[in-house]
């Protein structure tokens, strides 16, 4: 893996204000930063990243449906009874998870590490969908 130093985007704050994301930066530190990029080997996605992605979801999965069969569970996680029906029928039915964001922390040595697991939040599409989409042209654009 290799961590390679960049500029900073100018003014990507107020960018972020402008477009609506105001959590930018939290209690005086960066929300993101933009200093600089990784570059992984194919090996280190298959292997480090991957596979602890797939095994990681496949644990979740199993999970929520044991909390789905489970009114104890349901109130420990402080679910409101009056959605536990609706939400035990969207599961078995099949309905799947619209999109998921692993946070990972990553060395270069071994697989990756879970930090954060956000599954059909809004405010993910906002981040993923929207503006990285908005960093990724920036980006081409400067070269």
């Amino acid at each position: 893996m290799l961590r390679i130093t960049i500029p900073e985007r100018p003014q990507w704050q107020a960018l972020a204000q402008q477009l609506g994301f105001h959590f930018h930066t939290i209690d005086g530190e960066p929300y993101w930063k933009e200093s600089a990029y990784y570059q992984f080997t194919l090996e280190q996605v298959e292997r480090d990243m991957e596979t602890p992605t797939e095994t990681l979801h496949e644990m979740c999965m199993a999970l929520v449906d044991r909390v789905c069969r489970s009114e104890a569970l349901l109130q420990r996680l402080a679910i409101p009874a009056h959605m536990w029906e609706t939400i035990h029928r969207s599961w078995t039915s099949g309905q799947p998870p619209l999109y998921g964001r692993m946070d990972f922390a990553y060395s270069g040595d071994g697989p990756a590490k879970l930090l954060e697991l956000n599954y059909d939040t809004p405010t993910s599409l906002y981040e993923a969908g929207f503006f990285q989409w908005v960093w990724l042209e920036q980006a081409i654009a400067q070269g």
